[in-house]
């Protein structure tokens, strides 16, 4: 076998450069074009003999031949004669010549007076293909014209005519009816389908036809088939693909995509929604389900990794699947470098990646934060409503309360003491505390090290002379480095329990019940209450601002007076 394989390969080899040499001879006699067009003509050349050195990823002399900027650096419009990539690719020097003789063989006469016929007419630079704007073109003329039913069969009609190819004749009625079927629904056809469009055929077989058709549209499984295809594209999973692969509840935007195909759903609306669907104006609750596409990154909440870590790699993977599935451009490789071929340099995915890393999901397993929906399909539209009612009304009383917390006038406190069950708590240095005011004392305290969990942290304080009462506490919690929290944020906490003792100049401790916990924001992922719970691991945490410094109010159940 190994000795088989050996000689066929010989056997091409010496057919290459039989054909070489056959090109080497003909050369001069190839037609040459009377007007060249960079992308017909030149973009061929480019991309066969100089974009593997000179294109997006390697760029040989700081040179590409992808964008248009820079290959003006080598070409002189309108002068082939002064241009240095005519003067390379046209040297007899094996050192100058370009391609060099290790990389390919050199231009042929052909190919040179191409590019220099395209300098001399003025280098016009014309943008890929797949990013221009269609135009429509006149249909073609063909000898067949009875095989032309729409005016895309007179273009493949053309090219078969072109390369000899007759048509093939019309299938046979059952035949087609199969094809149709499958090709719409995904599905055979029934028996009574079957014997209706048999039926159909003895009168007019055409209407028989076009009824099939529109029994298949109207089909709920024309949605179901041709959504099988975009979810495919936007990685469409009901689990979440790492660490234990848990189930993820996502159907509903399965059934949403499906709803949307058997509506006929305009484009433009499909990808609105999808894209920002909770962002429009007094946005559905079906609107909001649209944007679960951007849900659909892998999750990976098993034990030891860091959420912010799959925060952000949950964003990549959303930039890449929108360029993907909205411009069928393959965008994953400019997370690492600049396209080879398409004009997208590196630096521009970072900028699509600023745009999408406003999420606040991390790996959890809950995977919040979650969208209550109603089974039943009909109570979409009254759920969006109350549930935009109760979100109106949860603003409005946050922003009532959050009033009156800031027109309190608090005492600061200095601690007195402070402890860690693991790991350690340090006061930070003057210059590092945060916000404070010249001539003030730092009273800042930092984690050394990742806490375990279930760490115990216990803050001391001497209420000063003078204070009568106490009726709520209010707790500030930063990031080691408030400025780049922002953009460099690994830091997360969750308050699972807070209590509180009062304790005399005798040493006497009265416990203090705490009410309720006001948080910084109106709706968080885990509920600010729990922190009074010491059943749960639940309460007020990082999430969902964690790139923010966060504080929470903790209200007494009655104001408590202070002995004097």
């Amino acid at each position: 076998m190994k000795w088989f394989v050996f000689v066929l390969h010989s056997l091409l080899i010496a057919q290459l450069v039989l054909v070489g040499s056959v090109e080497m001879v003909c050369a001069d006699d190839v037609a040459k074009p009377l007007s060249v067009t960079f992308n017909k003509d030149v973009r061929p050349i480019l991309t066969t003999h100089c974009t593997a050195c000179h294109g997006g990823v390697k760029q040989a002399a700081d040179l590409s031949f992808v964008y248009a900027d820079q290959m003006m650096h080598v070409v002189e419009p309108g002068n082939a004669d002064d241009s240095y990539l005519i003067e390379r690719v046209i040297s007899d020097d094996e050192d100058d010549r370009m391609p060099p003789a290790d990389h390919g063989r050199k231009l042929n006469d052909n190919e040179i007076e191409i590019l220099q016929a395209w300098i001399n007419a003025g280098a016009k630079w014309e943008e890929h293909w797949a990013y221009q704007q269609p135009q429509r073109h006149q249909a073609m003329v063909v000898d067949e014209d009875r095989w032309v039913l729409q005016p895309v069969d007179a273009f493949v009609l053309e090219k078969l005519e072109t390369a000899g190819v007759r048509p093939a004749e019309d299938e046979t009625p059952l035949r087609l009816l199969r094809r149709v079927c499958l090709d719409l629904t995904g599905l055979p056809p029934t028996m009574a389908m079957r014997e209706a469009y048999l039926s159909g055929l003895n009168t007019n077989p055409e209407r028989a036809y076009e009824e099939v058709v529109d029994t298949l549209l109207a089909s709920p499984h024309f949605g179901e088939r041709w959504a099988s295809v975009w979810l495919d594209q936007v990685r469409y999973a009901d689990s979440k693909g790492l660490g234990l692969d848990r189930r993820r509840s996502m159907w509903k935007y399965r059934d949403w995509v499906i709803d949307a195909f058997n509506q006929d759903m305009t484009y433009d609306q499909f990808t609105i929604k999808q894209m920002a669907g909770d962002l429009l104006p007094d946005a559905s609750l079906d609107d909001q389900i649209a944007t679960a596409v951007h849900r659909l990154t892998q999750c990976n909440d098993e034990g030891g990794t860091d959420d912010e870590e799959f925060r952000v790699a949950a964003v990549l993977d959303r930039v890449s699947t929108t360029w993907q599935a909205w411009q069928g451009t393959t965008f994953g490789c400019v997370q690492c470098h600049s396209h080879p071929y398409d004009p997208i340099r590196h630096e521009e995915f970072y900028q699509f990646v600023a745009y999408f890393n406003n999420s606040i999901d991390m790996d959890l397993a809950s995977e919040e934060p979650l969208l209550e929906i109603p089974n039943d399909r009909k109570l979409h539209q009254k759920s969006g409503e109350l549930q935009a009612q109760r979100d109106e009304a949860v603003e409005r009383s946050w922003q009532s309360l959050q009033a009156v917390i800031e027109e309190i006038e608090w005492n600061v406190l200095p601690l007195s003491g402070v402890s860690s069950s693991t790991g350690t708590l340090a006061r930070l240095e003057q210059d590092s505390c945060f916000g404070r005011q010249p001539g003030e004392a730092c009273d800042q305290f930092v984690t050394s090290g990742t806490l375990a969990r279930d760490t115990k942290l216990t803050l001391s304080t001497v209420l000063p002379e003078g204070m009568k009462s106490l009726s709520a506490v209010r707790l500030n919690i930063l990031p080691f480095d408030v400025e780049k929290a922002y953009t460099d944020s690994e830091w997360g906490f969750v308050l699972s329990h807070v209590s509180a003792q009062l304790i005399s100049a005798r040493g006497e401790e009265t416990t203090l019940t705490f009410r309720e916990v006001i948080a910084d924001e109106p709706d968080p992922i885990f509920n600010p209450q729990e922190s009074l719970n010491p059943k749960t691991n639940r309460g007020f945490g990082a999430y969902t601002r964690i790139h923010y410094p966060r504080n929470a109010v903790f209200v007494l159940e009655d104001a408590t007076k202070l002995s004097e």
